[in-house]
């Protein structure tokens, strides 16, 4: 009856409780290697959660008040099933299930369904929801076997194979599987419907927007949802960033497992590294995955990279609480995040998520924007948020993987070293170290790192520290006088100017030495056509790249500016007419073509290239026709033909000038 499944229900609402992380990191009783074992818990499990377990427990509350109703829809979804699926044999097994298993599955799949919504998402992820169903189904399954056995006596007890083949009558048990998964989903789409009702959404829309395609034994939903009124539905999403969307891939708090070289056939693999369950809970190479290559990485016995990245993995990081704290004091005018709220009043992201495919009919560029800027604000979202989990962390470390090339990647992906400017800024390394005040090298290096991100990169070292001098007392004054605004890395140059205060402080009270925690990040110029250069063993190409015997009194060579100069004269001096709309450039800023040329020696496909170009454009219908304009210069108007040519221009000119480069690229 109604009150046994609210009973029931209220009780599986324990299994399920989302878990609260920062329980775990504050647990004293708790040694780092326990702390770092129930972390990984949590991410093996999939139980990714928001820490205001609020908002779960206001949407089962709401399906506890009316239990009955949910009850009459679960049947009529059942019948309508029934319709279409008369003699299957899944449908059988479903219209029998007691609805404490389908209550059960349901609560799970509502703690996902949560995270999506609050995370902003205008999607489900479906690999989550299908691991979740299948486990169901086969805990079904199994517990019906045992009530089956439970009843007979020991020498009539059968096997679970048996159950299945001779009681069941199921000659296919993977294709009975995935039909039971989909019809456990049909159920679960319409308690979604419910709750999407009870926020006053639009849920016919949503329903007609789901569809089912089973392809490759895999079961697919979609089901786009309206999560700027699920924002507005909880107050206390309003401030700022008060729910938490965890990842699968944390830092750890404590160092990561060294990887294992393993003999397999003739060949090497690492495995077991990394995270602490690689190689009990689970088995994980050092490698990501190849799909689409037909053969798997392998690594020879002497290679350096397994000490490489074991050493790697054993630096420590922490959250700089100065630019963390100076991040959430000016927001508001160093736009360094995108506030919920303005994801909530923005009138063009509700209609990208009302209707995508009328937006990107009506306004491509529109919906380009949309989608760019709601994936932006997810990303920063994750970013500050596991920042503020981990900000009282004394030391945590990024566990490492390598792709087919031989790439390191740190496992977790939005706070890390090798994520944006926000994620970046957020670290410094917790083994503080003494910097003396008369070590002229390092310092210098701290100038250099300094006037690079206020946008002198390309002047010499000696300018640097000339420009750093001049500017001592701005600096020291930073805060007050705002001159951060004017860096084009605003975070990195609040970086160099807290530490810089640091260094003046020492020297003030006449200390010899200050401890220091910070990551000096020192830019290579166009790294990937560096190593092209060095292959090739071309020393004109070396040169202009930087990797010649500059001294500190030479300016650094700017290829991108070379490129672009390269690019100028080969359109002032065609007279093809097809060049006209770009000779209008006269002078090809640098920004259009750095990203480009950046992303040459990765292999990156025209739709990449002309991509990262059109980035510099905003897009407008002039006269009926779709033109593109120059962001910085809204006087240069060109249109779809034009991009492509001067994509094909980068590529002609620098092949033109270094021939040996298309040995590579």
């Amino acid at each position: 009856n109604n009150n046994n499944n609210n009973n029931l229900f209220l009780n599986t609402m324990n299994l399920y409780e989302p878990l609260d992380i920062n329980n775990i990191l504050n647990n004293d009783s708790l040694d780092l290697i326990s702390k770092q074992k129930r972390l990984e818990d949590i991410q093996i499990d999939s139980r990714i959660t928001s820490k205001n377990i609020i908002q779960t427990k206001w949407y089962k509350e709401n399906i506890i008040k009316n239990i009955g109703d949910v009850e009459i829809r679960i049947d009529q979804n059942i019948r309508m099933i029934k319709s279409k699926n008369r003699n299957s044999i899944a449908y059988i097994i479903l219209s029998k299930m007691d609805m404490k298993y389908m209550i059960l599955y349901l609560d799970s799949l509502l703690n996902l369904l949560l995270i999506d919504l609050l995370a902003g998402k205008e999607s489900m992820k479906t690999i989550s929801y299908n691991k979740i169903t299948k486990k169901f189904v086969m805990y079904y399954l199994f517990n019906e076997y045992k009530e089956y056995n439970k009843n007979l006596s020991y020498d009539n007890k059968i096997t679970y194979k048996e159950y299945m083949e001779n009681i069941l009558n199921i000659n296919d048990k993977y294709e009975f599987i995935n039909e039971l998964m989909i019809l456990f989903i049909g159920i679960f789409d319409t308690l979604l419907v419910y709750n999407l009702n009870i926020l006053k959404v639009d849920y016919e829309y949503e329903l007609n927007s789901m569809g089912k395609n089973i392809k490759s034994n895999s079961f697919y939903i979609f089901a786009p949802i309206h999560s700027e009124k699920i924002l507005k539905e909880f107050s206390g999403i309003k401030n700022k960033f008060e729910y938490e969307i965890y990842t699968n891939n944390l830092p750890m708090i404590c160092t990561p497992k060294d990887y294992v070289m393993e003999k397999v056939n003739k060949n090497y693999t690492i495995t077991d590294g990394g995270y602490l369950y690689n190689g009990i809970k689970y088995k994980n190479t050092i490698f990501y995955s190849k799909p689409g290559f037909k053969y798997k990485s392998v690594v020879t016995k002497d290679n350096l990279i397994v000490t490489s990245i074991n050493n790697m993995m054993k630096t420590g990081y922490r959250i700089d609480h100065e630019i963390y704290n100076f991040i959430m004091k000016y927001n508001n005018i160093g736009k360094f995040y995108i506030n919920p709220e303005d994801i909530m009043n923005n009138s063009d992201i509700i209609e990208f998520i009302n209707d995508r495919a009328k937006l990107r009919k009506k306004d491509e560029y529109k919906y380009i924007e949309c989608e760019s800027l709601l994936g932006s604000f997810r990303n920063e979202s994750r970013i500050l948020n596991i920042a503020k989990m981990f900000k009282d962390v004394k030391s945590f470390y990024f566990p490492l993987k390598i792709d087919f090339r031989g790439r390191i990647y740190t496992e977790p992906t939005d706070l890390t070293y090798q994520g944006t400017s926000l994620s970046k800024s957020l670290l410094e390394y917790s083994k503080e170290v003494k910097v003396y005040v008369d070590d002229i090298v390092n310092i210098n290096y701290l100038y250099y790192y300094g006037c690079n991100a206020y946008g002198y990169s390309k002047i010499s070292n000696n300018d640097k520290l000339k420009w750093v001098l001049e500017n001592h007392s701005k600096i020291l004054n930073f805060e007050e006088n705002k001159m951060w605004l004017d860096a084009p890395d605003k975070l990195d140059f609040i970086k160099f100017c807290f530490e810089y205060k640091k260094l003046h402080n020492a020297k003030i009270k006449g200390l010899n030495y200050y401890y220091s925690h910070l990551i000096v990040n020192i830019d290579a110029t166009c790294n990937g056509f560096q190593h092209i250069a060095m292959l090739l063993q071309d020393a004109d190409l070396c040169n202009k790249l930087n990797l010649n015997n500059l001294t500190d009194k030479d300016k650094p060579h700017d290829w991108y500016l070379y490129v672009s100069e390269m690019v100028e004269y080969h359109i002032s001096q065609s007279n093809d007419p097809k060049y006209n709309n770009l000779k209008n450039l006269k002078k090809i800023p640098r920004s259009v073509i750095k990203k480009p040329i950046m992303i040459m020696p990765y292999n990156a496909g025209s739709a990449t290239f002309k991509k990262e170009i059109l980035n510099n454009f905003t897009k407008k219908m002039i006269n009926n026709e779709i033109k593109y304009v120059l962001i910085d210069h809204p006087n240069i108007i060109l249109d779809y033909k034009d991009i492509y040519l001067l994509m094909d221009i980068i590529q002609y000119v620098i092949n033109k000038t270094y021939p040996k480069i298309n040995k590579l690229v």
